[in-house]
């Protein structure tokens, strides 16, 4: 613990799902920001993953049951599935290893149509996005939201699951990547550099600030006099705007994402239909290190793909 480069592969024996777990055979993984959080230990790591070493990172998961534990009767050895490892101290079994040992209803059937980095990709950003946009910001059909950064792994998935909640979209990212924002089904995509995104606009039902970079001041201009702003980063200004709306129709949330398998499953079939999923690179498990690494540089246009199977 203490820097990424410190990151090794290491034999470590086999886990043993318990009651209501299952083992899953890791096809694809997927770079979280927890991932650097935990590996350099970082105060707020100790919610995020247990600190018992050895640490293995990853989160999200796409494989194949191998393995169950007693009480899981709807899913069995063989199936293809796709979940994340929840943001918690009891979490031990990271997904950058052969097997995982995860909570069955942490995981969902995946479509045989849907390949494994794809379902990778869309686990813990998809999550993120939909309960942030339907559970918290109350955005079920129709309505008009704002997607910051919405070329990062969580935007770009807001942005299609937006689309599929049937809302009007705006999407804020740079110049470079503004064509593909607007491929994912953006209906208007404003240059973050280009002048105050937030000056003119709206107004909107829901603004979804990914990075957690917004103040509620600094949003106030655009956002609907009932709308909800839902960040991801539980910053002092957040806890500022929750008390500056506790007398307004206005609201402001912050997402814990959980891996439920109802929204896994809702996720899976849209995927299936062809949802957009951006993916940025992939790198084989053994380069784990430099995928993690990548994740830290900013400027990203995706998900960053960890291949496990074939990847020692």
């Amino acid at each position: 613990i203490g820097s990424i480069s410190h990151l090794r592969v290491m034999d470590v024996p086999m886990p043993e799902p318990g009651a209501g777990q299952v083992r899953v055979v890791v096809h694809c993984a997927a770079v979280n920001p927890a991932d650097p959080k935990m590996l350099e230990g970082q105060f707020i790591a100790r919610f995020l993953h247990s600190t018992k070493l050895p640490m293995i990172p990853g989160y999200d998961v796409a494989g194949v049951v191998d393995a169950v534990g007693a009480g899981v009767s709807d899913l069995a050895v063989g199936d293809r599935v796709f979940g994340h490892q929840q943001y918690a101290s009891a979490t031990v079994h990271g997904t950058f290893a052969e097997a995982t040992v995860i909570d069955a209803n942490a995981v969902a059937k995946l479509p045989d149509d849907v390949a494994f980095a794809t379902a990778a990709a869309a686990t813990t950003a998809a999550m993120t996005a939909l309960q942030s946009l339907r559970d918290i910001g109350g955005l079920s059909s129709g309505g008009r939201v704002l997607v910051v950064g919405a070329a990062g792994g969580v935007g770009t998935l807001a942005v299609a699951i937006a689309k599929r909640l049937g809302a009007h979209v705006t999407a804020i990212c740079n110049a470079r990547t503004a064509e593909m924002v607007s491929k994912l089904g953006a209906d208007v995509v404003l240059d973050r550099s280009a002048g105050d995104p937030y000056a003119s606009g709206g107004p909107y039902d829901v603004i979804f600030d990914t990075p957690g970079v917004c103040t509620l001041g600094q949003v106030s201009a655009v956002l609907a006099a009932d709308g909800t702003l839902v960040t991801t980063m539980p910053t002092m200004a957040f806890a500022a705007a929750k008390l500056a709306t506790l007398l307004s129709r206005r609201s402001v949330g912050f997402v814990n994402v959980k891996s439920k398998r109802a929204d896994l499953a809702l996720v899976g079939g849209w995927l299936a239909d062809g949802m957009p999923v951006a993916i940025e690179a992939r790198f084989p498990v053994r380069d784990g290190a430099k995928a993690i690494a990548a994740l830290t540089t900013g400027g990203r246009t995706g998900r960053i793909i960890v291949d496990v199977a074939g990847g020692w």
